[in-house]
Parts: C-alpha cells; sequence; structure tokens
C-alpha cells in the first residue's frame, strides 16, 4: 500500500499540516503503508503535481498494489471562481490516476469534493471517500474531515482489517 498525501505550499487552513502529518503518522506506524507527502507548489503547480503524480504512479503500479491519494485544501466546482492562488485543475491528474491497475483509494478533504469526480476505473478497483458532497463545503478547523479521519483510522486499526464503507 502506497499513500501520497497532498496539500498546498501556501494555505490558509492552518490546522491542516499538522492535521495531515498526523494522518500520514496513521497511516505509516498504525498500517505500516508506505507514505509520501507533496507540497503543490504556488508556482507551476499542475506541472509540478502531474510529474509528481506520475512518478507515484510510475514506481507503484501494479495489480497487487493499493495506491491512496490524499488531497487536503481548497475545492470548488466547476464554474466557481474562487480568489485564490492555489488551484488546478484536478480532473486530468484523477483520470491518469485512475489508468493505473492498481486498486485505488482517492480521499478528498475540500469543499465541492464529490464535484465531477467518478470513482469508476479501467483497471483495479476505485472508491473515494469525500468530506463534502457536491453543493457542500468542508469545515476547517480542529474538528475536520482529516482529524476526523486520522482518529476513525486509529480506532480501525485495533480492529483488523475493514471497507472504506465501514470507515465512512
Amino acid at each position: 500500500v502506497h499513500v501520497l498525501l497532498l496539500q498546498w505550499e501556501h494555505s490558509d487552513l492552518v490546522d491542516l499540516p499538522k492535521q495531515v502529518q498526523r494522518l500520514g503518522e496513521v497511516f505509516e506506524v498504525d498500517y505500516g503503508f508506505q507514505v509520501e507527502h507533496f507540497t503543490i507548489p504556488v508556482k507551476e503547480s499542475d506541472i509540478q503535481l502531474g510529474q509528481r503524480l506520475q512518478k507515484w504512479v510510475g514506481a507503484y503500479d501494479h495489480d497487487e498494489a493499493l495506491l491512496i491519494l490524499y488531497y487536503g485544501g481548497h475545492g470548488g466546482r466547476k464554474g466557481y471562481n474562487r480568489n485564490t492562488v492555489c488551484s488546478v485543475l484536478w480532473n486530468p491528474f484523477h483520470d491518469f490516476v485512475q489508468r493505473a491497475s492498481a486498486d485505488k483509494l482517492f480521499i478528498l478533504d475540500c469543499c465541492y469534493a464529490s464535484t465531477g469526480i467518478v470513482p469508476t476505473s479501467p483497471r483495479g478497483a476505485s472508491e473515494m471517500l469525500c468530506a463534502t458532497g457536491l453543493d457542500t463545503v468542508a469545515y476547517a478547523g480542529p474538528s475536520s474531515f482529516t482529524g476526523a479521519l486520522a482518529a476513525c483510522l486509529e480506532d480501525l486499526a485495533k480492529l483488523g482489517p475493514f471497507s472504506v464503507s465501514t470507515l465512512h
């Protein structure tokens, strides 16, 4: 199992970096997963993120693997104009990862997390766990989705194997 945790280089979500760090530690310590962090730079965001995802998928994609891709940060719905420096068009990256042979789990902690994303894959299984629905904003702060996810994963680690539905 290979986990890639994505967040922005500069963010106004002050609690998020600590929560992402804790989530990474839970995946690594409690589950023994290989965890990598990638901070999306503000400059050349699309290029840097694309290169990182290609390297990650290329290194770990095989039929017996599970790729867990986490994103924490701002999100918007199609046509939504957000005044933020940090933005990328997510769908091309999602589609690229979906083509991997490995099983995939996408975890999105952002506003409008499930907008335009379809959890189907031509190869390997694919599931999503989203902080919000189509027209919903995410809660940022000490009780965010990422914090709750880390706490749930810690509790579930004591019980043995479980499904994404159980985690939800």
